[in-house]
């Protein structure tokens, strides 16, 4: 099947001054004009290509490949403005749209970077941008890790720093104190899980590791207290009734996984049937 809005590998079917039939494995035909090739090509040979809706909503394939595919992030140029939206660079001979009513920072200017999400218009087929970023992320609760390295893209700068999607799923921060050097919207970084907020569920990341005693969180400290009290183990686990947690620990169950979770994870503790213990 070929697959709109995405790079396919294809079989060219017929060959001649005007460009290319392509053909995948199930006969399906997609059109390759002359001008959206970079070389001659030969009948039965493969060719990736990057198939798009045109202008007059006709499916076409390019040889002219993209850094984008439907339903992802893209960080894209502004290349033109209108009263309606803006157009956007795509990289391939098709300008993306981004309308005003999927723009939230509406003051555009000709050549900035916009990080946005590509998805296809119900309507025509078109590849469409938005930049309502928080629609597009994962609505179950992500499990980080404290210091847990994570791919990081730049959304938008801030007076506290840098707004950043996390894994392609999650919403971050990377505060001002964090960053040496300057960014560019849409760029793409390693980081790591600085913080997680109990307050609001918000994720602080940092481009650095950070010490481990400085940064563990309350509820991890308590446990690692109690361990310490009792000879490094604790007849608990995310099995143990919430009832018994609250009262060994004063935290609640969720609290209470979680932290164990970031501590197993950074292996200062070990998970078994009978409860925990430090390594």
């Amino acid at each position: 099947m070929i697959e709109e809005g995405k790079r396919n590998i294809l079989k060219v079917r017929e060959w001649d001054e005007n460009g290319a039939i392509l053909e995948d494995q199930e006969n399906e035909t997609v059109f390759l004009p002359k001008q959206y090739t970079t070389r001659d090509l030969e009948v039965e040979e493969e060719v990736e290509v990057f198939v798009f809706v045109d202008n007059i909503e006709e499916r076409i394939a390019t040889m002219h490949l993209p850094d984008l595919e439907v339903d992802s992030f893209a960080c894209l140029t502004v290349k033109s403005v209108e009263s309606y939206g803006v157009f956007l660079d795509s990289g391939f001979p098709k300008d993306i749209f981004l309308p005003n009513k999927l723009a939230i920072y509406k003051k555009f200017e000709l050549g900035e970077k916009r990080l946005v999400y590509v998805s296809t218009d119900p309507l025509n087929g078109k590849l469409l941008a938005s930049e309502k970023l928080l629609e597009y992320l994962s609505e179950e609760e992500q499990e980080y890790a404290f210091n847990e390295e994570v791919l990081i893209r730049i959304w938008r700068k801030t007076p506290m720093g840098y707004r950043v999607i996390i894994n392609d799923v999650s919403e971050g921060m990377l505060f001002k104190n964090q960053v040496f050097r300057p960014l560019e919207i849409g760029a793409k970084l390693s980081a790591y899980i600085k913080d997680i907020r109990e307050s609001d569920g918000k994720i602080d990341v940092s481009l650095t590791k950070q010490g481990f005693k400085a940064h563990i969180d309350e509820h991890q400290k308590t446990i690692l207290d109690k361990l310490s009290e009792q000879g490094g183990t604790l007849s608990l686990n995310d099995k143990s009734a919430p009832d018994l947690i609250y009262s060994e620990l004063q935290m609640s169950k969720k609290n209470f996984k979680k932290a164990i979770g970031a501590l197993y994870k950074k292996r200062q503790i070990k998970i078994e049937k009978e409860g925990i213990s430090l390594c």
